[in-house]
């Protein structure tokens, strides 16, 4: 799981400097945090693959479960 961050990590980076000159700040902090959040799902899947899903966490709490 450590070398599957790590991967995310370089790419998301080597990205992130080819696109640094063609997109505005606004993008930038939207893109890092879309790279955050997909690091966190895969943690969150990779470590419990049989757990309940993001979407059944997210329903349950809107109250309307599965």
């Amino acid at each position: 799981m450590i070398v599957l961050l790590i991967f995310i990590t370089v790419l998301s980076i080597k990205d992130a400097i080819a696109l640094k000159s063609k997109i505005k700040m606004k993008d930038w902090v939207a893109y890092v945090i879309a790279i955050i959040l997909a690091g966190i799902f895969i943690v969150f899947y990779i470590s419990n693959p049989d757990r309940d899903s993001i979407s059944k966490i997210v329903l349950s709490l809107v109250g309307k479960a599965v």
